[in-house]
């Protein structure tokens, strides 16, 4: 993949595929969880958080869990019950990210939600006011998050003088179905279950001769290391001490 610059996104899995395009193979994995993967229902028209057609880079599988990746995700969670933080590590914009995915967060609403279907159609609208909907979520939940993802941006960006950002993860752009949402739905939907808190870090910037900017060169590759390196021990000591 890297030899030829074929900078491939999802997994390999050829079940939805069609014969004769290579594209067509596989799922995206940060599409494939529970939590609004039918977004065609309940996102508002024409907010592409993924895709029904396999040739896509985000095509969303053929159900939520589909995909060994994302069934062995749940399983960590079903039998390590007292997990409380999770993070999704991707690359390379060099961003903190926290959820909902596919909303804006609200704290003082607890009706807007993702199981309350009078607001399927409605959602993923990000600064519109057509529908005026936003996710709710816990307002210490939601300090938490903030928290914790600046803390990784503020430590990679110490490392080489980079410069991390931090966003609620939709205002990069609307996604449906992925790791994080999953995660802290968990206890909203199964309230014996442990709150977890799940965040997004995304790292590396990619350089104008790149032909794929997923594949570092090898100066990049050390500096991300550093840069990831930093931010996950920020990530592990302020888990701890928010949990």
């Amino acid at each position: 993949d890297q030899s030829t610059n074929g900078c491939w996104r999802k997994n390999r899995n050829p079940e939805s595929s069609t014969a004769g395009d290579a594209m067509s193979i596989g799922i995206d994995l940060n599409r494939n969880f529970d939590i609004a993967w039918n977004y065609t229902q309940a996102l508002a028209p024409g907010v592409e958080a993924a895709s029904t057609n396999a040739s896509a880079e985000n095509f969303y599988g053929t159900g939520p869990f589909s995909e060994a990746e994302t069934q062995s995700i749940k399983w960590v969670f079903d039998n390590f019950p007292s997990i409380g933080w999770y993070s999704d590590l991707h690359s390379n914009i060099g961003i903190g990210l926290y959820g909902w995915c596919f909303d804006s967060i609200q704290t003082t609403d607890k009706s807007k939600n993702f199981r309350n279907k009078s607001w399927d159609g409605k959602r993923g609208l990000i600064a519109n006011d057509t529908f005026d909907y936003r996710e709710y979520m816990d307002h210490g939940d939601w300090d938490k998050l903030l928290e914790i993802t600046g803390r990784m941006a503020w430590a990679a960006s110490d490392v080489n003088a980079a410069f991390y950002s931090v966003y609620a993860a939709p205002h990069l752009y609307p996604s449906s179905g992925c790791s994080i949402d999953h995660a802290y739905a968990r206890h909203i939907l199964d309230p014996k279950k442990k709150k977890i808190l799940g965040v997004g870090f995304e790292f590396g910037y990619s350089g104008p001769d790149e032909e794929c900017p997923f594949y570092p060169s090898p100066e990049a590759y050390r500096t991300d290391k550093m840069e990831v390196g930093a931010a996950y021990m920020e990530f592990l000591v302020n888990a701890l001490r928010l949990d």
